[in-house]
């Protein structure tokens, strides 16, 4: 800062000797708004806004080089003072010297030169001034151009007259239209490796949405994807949406990851040409591309694509291709522009490209040719419905690999923890499920199919996430894309991941205590299975197992209600209006054999435990739900217990089965 300091002058006291500063190179002498950058360093990008007094004039200005330390520098040139606080002592005592109103960082030069560019297209004329240095600033937000305005019409106590434009200007703006794209590329599971390349991205027109896109958590600018929460602070106008772009692609090919990047590129941009826009934006997490686009391709041009070392420039087929591309629609008019965005950093439209070229590079990966180029409409495209039985209420399953322990329908769900390696683990939380489903889940079974396929016959225990498998985005990508939904970790085990790098499956190699799991879910399923045949031929209790005792509870959770459906009355089950969001548990009274004798108990129900969450129960007022709870005896003194669901010819049992032990 001492080096910094020493280039200010207090003397200064006109623009020409402003622009002695040795780091502010502007050119005002054919625009009466200047434009200049702050430093040579590559540090912060922002636009700014300078007033000068003695000139009367406010100057505007851009730079891919502000350094944060020169902006501080410059607002002690008005006073040391922050400049959202009081400016009152500096417009009295400072009519010499140069006041900085704003200044907004930006992710990129070219954002900041958007921001520049939308002043002097907007604004025409410098303000008359009147009292300037009488004029109090106080408490002005400094985030976005809007209140640069306000700062600027503060200062100058009149407003900014906007240029004329006749209706054909008008309209003409009113129609333009523009692409954002954000593409990635992958080679899986190594690179080199099988390559795949993916393209996200949105048609738009260049005009205030007169609804909302869908989008819960961004908005949608010309200059990609904002975060809701940052839509106050932004300085990129917000666009209307007029479809969507979902691109992938794989390849026989073993390629580099730098090789599927450009073919994210070249794709989006060769599909871009196919629409009338005035300009296209490409985010990509890859620096070679936007580098190579910008920087390298005119020198690698001149010299016939050959390196000053005299090699060839690596992978210049692919380059070319994208050149060519690039070109085609300059030629066209277009405006193409090359961003890059840091990769796996919750960027929305960088997050779904990534998706798209890990469902390329799984193709690639299993030998397939598949390429893909969908266009979307607005509506409904960001809608994620999910359909599961209501029995389906636990965070995990269980199952054997091999296809022939494997029952259509019938799953083993189950509560264990967190830790899937300490599944087996005697947790009084932990709760176990047996479905015997009259409809099988075809996302289950898909699942089921695929993991035991690249299981070769292996004989192996595999835990899976039913919680993330029925999320919406995982649910919708297994329906869109299937197989190639299930990505693979690695070769030498069986575990399977999502297309967002989330854990989907989990090889359970040792079993270590995962085998006591295995163990209770069997012994439920016995159970289940007696009680079906009870169902069948209710003597048959008696010559398989004492003291084996069915009470009907259904009617403990659910009420009749009578309704008039096409002037018919119709009687339907409603859940009671106790058990609302957060019930947790109950306890319920049953008879037991003591001593050859009957005696009371009450047992504790535990929802999403012993039975399924309450939103299982709400789902199932219309499917003519029935429940049981079941009581055996584990010894002369001790009792255990579970409960039975049924529905429209499926079955279910339920039960917390290193908790449900009684002593009477």
């Amino acid at each position: 800062m001492d080096e910094i300091d020493s280039y200010y002058n207090p003397s200064w006291t006109a623009i020409d000797d402003w622009l002695k500063y040795e780091e502010l190179k502007a050119n005002v002498s054919s625009h009466p708004y200047g434009y200049g950058s702050l430093s040579k360093q590559r540090k912060t990008p922002g636009a700014y806004a300078i007033y000068f007094p003695d000139t009367k004039h406010v100057y505007f200005g851009s730079s891919s080089h502000l350094y944060k330390t020169r902006i501080k520098h410059l607002y002690n040139l008005i006073g040391n003072q922050h400049p959202n606080k009081d400016l009152q002592e500096v417009f009295n005592n400072s009519e010499d010297k140069a006041f900085m109103f704003f200044y907004v960082e930006v992710t990129n030069r070219r954002d900041a030169a958007d921001l520049e560019q939308k002043m002097l297209d907007d604004y025409d004329g410098h303000p008359k001034l009147i009292n300037t240095h009488k004029k109090i600033i106080k408490e002005i937000s400094l985030i976005n151009v809007d209140n640069a305005y306000k700062i600027i019409e503060y200062a100058t106590n009149c407003k900014y007259r906007k240029k004329d434009m006749n209706q054909e200007q008008v309209k003409e703006n009113k129609v333009s239209k523009g692409i954002v794209f954000y593409s990635d590329g992958s080679a899986a599971p190594k690179n080199p490796g099988p390559i795949g390349w993916g393209v996200h991205g949105y048609l738009f027109e260049n005009e205030l949405p007169k609804k909302g896109s869908g989008c819960q958590t961004h908005i949608l600018t010309t200059s990609g994807y904002v975060p809701k929460i940052e839509k106050a602070t932004t300085a990129f106008m917000e666009v209307k949406p007029l479809m969507y772009f979902d691109f992938f692609g794989s390849s026989l090919e073993i390629g580099s990851n730098n090789v599927a990047e450009l073919e994210a590129a070249r794709n989006a941009l060769v599909k871009a040409s196919e629409h009338d826009i005035s300009s296209v934006a490409i985010y990509t997490d890859s620096e070679y591309v936007r580098r190579g686009v910008e920087e390298w391709s005119p020198t690698w041009i001149k010299r016939n694509w050959i390196k000053s070392d005299g090699t060839p420039v690596p992978n210049s087929y692919y380059w070319k291709e994208l050149i060519s591309a690039i070109d085609k629609l300059k030629n066209k008019g277009v405006d193409v522009k090359i961003f890059w965005v840091k990769g796996h950093n919750d960027i929305l439209g960088n997050d779904i490209a990534d998706k798209l070229a890990s469902i390329g590079s799984t193709y690639s990966g299993q030998g397939k040719i598949r390429v893909e180029f969908n266009a979307s409409e607005v509506d409904g495209y960001w809608k994620s419905l999910t359909d599961k039985h209501p029995f389906i209420s636990n965070k995990r399953m269980y199952f054997n690999t091999l296809l022939d322990s494997q029952v259509v329908g019938e799953y083993y769900l189950g509560d264990h923890g967190s830790d899937d390696n300490l599944m087996g683990k005697r947790d009084s939380d932990a709760g176990y499920c047996v479905l015997q489903l009259a409809t099988p889940d075809p996302i289950i079974e898909k699942l089921r199919n695929y993991q035991s396929n690249i299981a070769c016959d292996i004989d192996s225990l595999i835990t899976a996430r039913i919680d993330k498998l029925f999320s919406p985005d995982v649910y919708n990508e297994i329906v869109k894309y299937e197989d190639a939904a299930f990505v693979r970790v690695n070769s030498y085990n069986l575990d399977l991941n999502c297309l967002d790098g989330k854990p989907l499956t989990k090889e359970m190699r040792p079993a270590r205590l995962s085998m006591r799991t295995i163990n209770a879910i069997c012994f439920l399923k016995e159970r289940l299975n007696l009680f079906k045949d009870y169902e069948i031929n209710k003597e048959i209790l008696h010559t398989r197992l004492d003291d084996f005792r069915i009470k009907d509870i259904t009617d403990v959770f659910y009420e009749k209600e009578t309704k008039v459906k096409k002037k018919a009355e119709e009687t339907i089950l409603k859940l009671k209006s106790r058990y609302s969001v957060g019930f947790d548990n109950l306890k319920i009274d049953t008879v037991v054999n003591k001593d050859d004798k009957p005696h009371p108990l009450s047992v504790s129900i535990t929802l999403g435990v012993d039975l399924p969450d309450r939103n299982g129960l709400k789902k199932l007022e219309e499917m003519n739900p029935e429940f049981y709870l079941i009581t055996w005896h584990e010894s002369p003194k001790t009792i255990r217990y579970a409960v039975v669901g049924k529905s429209e010819g499926s079955y279910g049992i339920w039960a917390g089965m290193h908790s449900n032990l009684m002593f009477i």
